[in-house]
C-alpha cells in the first residue's frame, strides 16, 4: 500500500473513532415540468427582501424569466441597484442583471473583509480565515475584470489567475495572462465557506453550456484559483476542437454554490448531508439555464468532481430532476445510487431534438494516480461514500483519462480532450476505457 494511502486510513480512523471531535474542530422545448416550492428559498438563503411583485426567490425560473421581461429597462436598473442579492441569486433573471448585481455584492463583501482584516490583526485565527476568504474574492474580481483602473484611465481586462501570491499584497494572487471570453458573475455571497458561480460565456446564446461542481475544500478562498483555471482549460480545449468549425458559442460554469466539505474527514462526517442541502438549488439552477436561453436548445452537460459527484447524483435523486443531456462524474469517492441509470433516468434533456439513444447519458473517469482509489480496496471499502462510479457492476460510460494525473489531474492530456469531446456531443471521438 502505499504512503498517502496509509495518511488516508489514518485520517479516515480518526473521523471513525472520534467523529465529534474533529466535527469541532471544523467549525472556525421547455423540460420544466417540476414541481417548485419555497424550500429552494431555504435552502439556498436568499434575502428575505424581494422587489414589490416579484415571485419568490424560488419560484419556477420561467414564472420568474417572464417577470424579468415585463418590466420596463429603467425598473430593472432600479431593482438590480435597490434588491442586488434578490436579483444576483435568483434563476430565470437574466445572466447580465445577475453579474451587474453580484460584481456591486462582490465590491461590499471584499471592503468589509478588508476593514475586518484591518481591525483584528491580532485574532491570528480569525486573520488566517479572512486572509483565504480576500485571496478568493480578489481572484474572482482579477477573473472578471471590468473595474475602473483610475490610474490607466481604462477598464480593467479580465485576466487568469495564477497560483502565485502577490509580493505586494499576500491577499491576492499576481494576474496572469489576460483572458479572451467574457466572464459573468451568477451568484456570490460570503455565507458558510463562501458561494459562487462563473460563467465564461454567455449562457442565453449557447449552443453547448458545461455546469462544473467542485468538491472538497472548495468555497471562496485561497484555491479558487484551481476552479478557476480548471475552467478557462475547459474553454480553451473546447475553443481548439471547434477552431474550424465555424461560429458555435459555448458556456463553461463553476457551480460553487453550496457548503462544500472544508476537507477530507469532514467529507465523511456530518459534511454528508451538505450534498443532499445542494440538491434543490443546483435542481432550480441548470432548469433557470433553460428559462432564459434564446434560440435552438442547448447541449448541457454537469461535472461532478470528487465530492461534486455526490451533489450532482443527490440531484437525480428523492424526487429531484437534473436538467442534463450528459452527467460527468470524475475523482468520485462512491455515490449514493447502485447504477448509472439511477441517475440518468432522472435527467431531462435540454436538447430533445437531438437524434441519441438513450436520451441522457451517465460518463465516468479516475486517473491512474488517484488516491481516492484507496476507498475501493477491500480493506478501505466501508469508507467509501457509495458505489464505485469506475467499476462494470456501475455501468457508466468510462473514458480514459491521464495516467499520471492526481485527485485534480482530469483537466490535462486526455482526459481533458475526452470531457470536451463529452461536452460538445461528440461521442464518436471519445477514448473509452476498456
Amino acid at each position: 500500500m502505499k504512503f498517502y494511502h496509509l495518511i488516508l486510513l489514518f485520517i479516515y480512523g480518526l473521523v471513525l473513532i472520534f467523529p465529534n471531535i474533529i466535527s469541532n474542530l471544523l467549525v472556525d422545448a421547455n423540460p420544466l415540468t417540476a414541481p417548485f416550492n419555497d424550500i429552494h428559498t431555504l435552502i439556498r438563503r436568499k434575502s428575505n427582501e424581494k422587489p414589490p411583485s416579484a415571485p419568490s426567490s424560488g419560484a419556477n425560473p420561467v414564472q420568474i424569466n417572464n417577470w424579468w421581461n415585463g418590466l420596463p429597462s429603467d425598473n430593472q436598473k432600479q431593482i438590480i441597484n435597490q434588491f442586488p442579492e434578490y436579483i444576483g441569486s435568483t434563476d430565470g433573471i437574466p445572466t447580465v442583471a445577475r453579474d451587474t448585481a453580484n460584481r456591486a455584492i462582490t465590491e461590499k463583501d471584499l471592503r468589509a473583509n478588508y476593514n475586518e482584516f484591518k481591525n483584528n490583526r491580532n485574532l491570528k485565527s480569525y486573520v488566517a480565515v479572512l486572509k483565504k476568504q480576500l485571496i478568493g474574492i480578489h481572484d474572482l474580481q482579477t477573473r472578471l475584470g471590468g473595474k475602473w483602473d483610475v490610474k490607466q484611465n481604462n477598464q480593467i481586462e479580465p485576466r487568469v489567475v495564477t497560483g502565485n501570491i502577490d509580493p505586494k499584497d499576500p491577499t491576492q494572487h499576481l494576474p496572469g495572462e489576460p483572458a479572451s471570453d467574457q466572464p459573468y458573475l451568477l451568484g456570490f455571497n460570503m455565507e458558510g465557506t463562501g458561494h459562487f458561480i462563473l460563467s465564461i460565456g454567455l449562457p442565453e446564446t449557447a449552443d453547448n453550456i458545461v455546469t462544473t461542481v467542485p468538491g472538497v475544500g472548495r468555497g471562496v478562498n485561497d484555491v479558487l484559483y484551481q476552479d478557476l483555471s480548471n475552467n478557462d482549460a475547459t474553454a480553451s480545449k473546447i475553443s481548439e476542437i471547434l477552431k474550424n468549425s465555424g461560429n458555435i458559442n459555448n458556456a463553461l460554469i463553476i457551480w460553487d454554490d453550496y457548503d462544500a466539505p472544508v476537507d477530507l474527514p469532514a467529507a465523511f462526517g456530518s459534511s454528508r448531508d451538505n450534498a443532499r442541502e445542494a440538491a434543490p438549488a443546483l435542481e432550480l439552477f441548470q432548469q433557470g439555464l433553460v428559462a432564459i436561453h434564446k434560440g435552438t436548445p442547448p447541449h448541457i452537460t454537469v461535472v461532478g468532481h470528487s465530492f461534486g459527484t455526490d451533489v450532482v447524483t443527490e440531484t437525480t435523486i428523492n424526487g429531484h430532476k437534473l436538467v442534463s443531456d450528459d452527467a460527468i462524474l470524475i475523482g468520485s469517492p462512491g455515490v449514493p445510487v447502485d447504477h448509472a441509470s439511477q441517475i440518468a433516468n432522472n435527467m431531462i434533456p435540454s436538447n430533445t431534438g437531438q437524434n441519441r439513444t438513450p436520451r441522457t447519458r451517465v460518463w465516468a473517469s479516475r486517473t491512474g494516480s488517484d488516491p481516492i482509489t484507496c476507498l475501493f480496496n477491500d480493506f478501505l471499502r466501508s469508507f467509501a461514500l457509495g458505489t464505485d462510479t469506475v467499476s462494470n457492476a456501475f455501468g457508466a460510460s468510462i473514458f480514459t483519462s491521464d495516467p499520471q494525473g492526481d485527485h485534480g489531474g482530469y483537466w490535462q492530456g486526455i482526459g481533458l480532450k475526452n470531457m470536451a469531446y463529452i461536452e460538445l456531443g461528440n461521442y464518436n471521438s471519445v477514448e473509452l476505457t476498456n
